[in-house]
């Protein structure tokens, strides 16, 4: 079961649906404007296996992303996997093609510490780069430590994080 917290125009559903998923698939999202399972974290009261946020936290300040932390915890099955996504914000243009709504950026540390300090467990960070060319990313791939540690930017454009909820539910 999957629970796609701010899901928008429901995408993620149509791309696991391609791809041959047939479990349940729900989705959240504040804006009423589509049609959702839920519009808050406090209307979920059941539990799901998998919550994806794909590119959310970057819209809210950080003691709202703490919160959602909290809701997923109560919400995510024992060994369930929360999946969160962000701008990378060490990429030249990470916020550039956000916009005005993205208010809270987040590096590595921070999005994988609030996590932790939630009592997330297992924490897997990811840089993922969409779009590229094989040529590109080979180029990145050789000249991004170089990038990184004397000019600060990292060209791939998200951050993803998996981590476990290590509790039981009673």
């Amino acid at each position: 079961s999957v629970l796609d917290v701010g899901a928008s125009e429901r995408r993620l559903e149509s791309t696991l649906r391609a791809s041959g998923f047939q479990g349940i698939y729900k989705s959240m999202d504040v804006d009423k404007s589509y049609r959702h399972d839920y519009y808050s974290l406090q209307e979920v009261k059941e539990s799901f296996d998998v919550v994806t946020m794909i590119e959310v936290i970057e819209h809210v300040p950080p003691t709202v992303y703490a919160d959602m932390l909290d809701s997923l915890r109560r919400i995510i099955r024992k060994d369930g996997k929360v999946i969160i996504t962000t701008p990378n914000i060490f990429h030249p243009y990470a916020f550039h093609y956000g916009g005005p709504s993205h208010i809270s950026p987040y590096p590595y540390e921070e999005m994988a510490g609030m996590a932790l300090y939630k009592g997330f467990t297992n924490i897997r960070l990811y840089r993922a780069c969409t779009n590229e060319s094989r040529k590109l990313r080979m180029a990145f791939r050789l000249l991004g430590p170089f990038l990184n540690v004397y000019l600060g930017l990292d060209y791939a454009r998200h951050m993803l994080m998996v981590c476990t909820n290590p509790e039981t539910k009673s």
